[in-house]
């Protein structure tokens, strides 16, 4: 047979386009995706179709619960109420509430001053106007170092210190506050203390330190060997 009549109809099907949507397998695959699938396995309870009894003690206490915290219940007949209420302006309590809110007024407690401060005129020479400035000046310290700074220039000098007062003064106080003047007279004779061999407190460290002396405790006879068996020889020589 002719190779051309045996491939005629796979030429005929080439150009021919193929969607496997519909097709066996794709089928089982997506029956088997929607059988594994967990939202759709477990079924939310919102869609659930299922009603409650009316009457149950746990529904009407949940009702009244819910009445007792609401807020809105709570003050449901204040606010009907309070547009109807109509208080007299002269109860005593309004009549303190006003007399209170004068009393804690802070612009009413200035308004005297603030009244009066524009027009308050004091004189130049009054006394508390000059006690004021002198206040003033005592405190400034510009006026404090004024007559310092004006003499500043005028001051006599001295040839040596030893002519100023207050600068011999000034040197000798620092002699006196310094430590190494106060120590030098230590420091150069420390060294130059001669003590006499025979005062009593030299003689009797001397006698101390014979009595405590282990080399004059032990006073060894002579030296000597023994045999290393002879026990009594060498526990004596240890003794003595």
């Amino acid at each position: 047979q002719s190779d051309a009549i045996y491939k005629s109809d796979l030429e005929w099907l080439r150009g021919i386009g193929w969607m496997p949507n519909d097709s066996i397998d794709v089928n089982r695959v997506k029956h088997a995706q929607e059988i594994l699938n967990e939202r759709l396995y477990r079924l939310p309870i919102e869609k659930l179709k299922y009603s409650s009894i009316v009457e149950l003690p746990s529904v009407i206490l949940a009702k009244t619960n819910a009445q007792q915290i609401s807020d809105w219940k709570y003050r449901e007949l204040w606010d009907r109420d309070k547009t109807n209420i109509h208080v007299m302006p002269d109860t005593p309590e309004i009549m303190l509430s006003k007399v209170n809110a004068i009393n804690v007024s802070n612009n009413l407690y200035r308004k005297g001053w603030d009244e009066v401060k524009m027009v308050c005129d004091l004189r130049a020479d009054a006394i508390p106007i000059k006690t004021a400035k002198a206040s003033r000046e005592i405190a400034s310290d510009y006026k404090y170092k004024l007559t310092h700074e004006q003499q500043k220039g005028h001051y006599i000098g001295s040839r040596t210190v030893k002519e100023d007062n207050k600068l011999s003064w000034l040197t000798n106080s620092s002699k006196v506050h310094s430590n190494l003047i106060y120590k030098e007279d230590y420091e150069k004779t420390k060294a130059k203390i001669h003590i006499p061999v025979d005062i009593k407190s030299v003689v009797s460290a001397k006698d101390c330190q014979t009595l405590v002396s282990d080399i004059d405790y032990r006073q060894y006879l002579h030296q000597w060997t023994c045999h290393p068996d002879q026990n009594d020889c060498i526990q004596a020589r240890k003794a003595y």
